[in-house]
């Protein structure tokens, strides 16, 4: 069976990913990357789902505008996770273990209605903020 030579493939889809997570990371609106860096937020998401892939150019711009280094968008580990990812499944593996709480939070999560998402993680992101302050 022949590949189709548009879809996206594994490596497309870990850069998608990584530009995705860097841009939330930073705290920018598709909009704001895409001012930054010369294209619509319309272009910021099909690279965000791997739909068009990003020239190498403007890769680095990317890069620069989100404080990355250009390896950052490929690099992954043994488990084919980034880095990032493989240490927050860790830390949340050890968070489990801290008792019943914790689960029920979990466990609470799937329930939580998709235009509520970046509400409840505003929040816990400012309750964290506010421990370490």
């Amino acid at each position: 069976m022949k590949r189709s030579t548009k879809a996206p493939t594994a490596s497309t889809k870990i850069v998608a990913t990584r530009i995705k997570d860097a841009r939330v990371q930073a705290g920018l609106s598709q909009e704001k990357l895409g001012d930054a860096i010369g294209v619509t937020f319309q272009q910021v998401q099909k690279y965000e789902k791997g739909i068009n892939r990003v020239a190498s150019d403007r890769l680095q711009r990317i890069a620069d505008v989100l404080g990355k280094p250009i390896g950052y968008f490929f690099t992954t580990t043994a488990s084919g996770l980034p880095p990032a990812d493989d240490e927050l499944l860790t830390a949340i593996v050890a968070w489990l273990g801290t008792g019943a709480v914790a689960r029920r939070i979990l466990a609470a999560l799937p329930a939580i209605r998709d235009n509520d998402v970046d509400l409840v993680a505003a929040f816990l992101e400012r309750l964290a903020a506010h421990d370490r302050v």
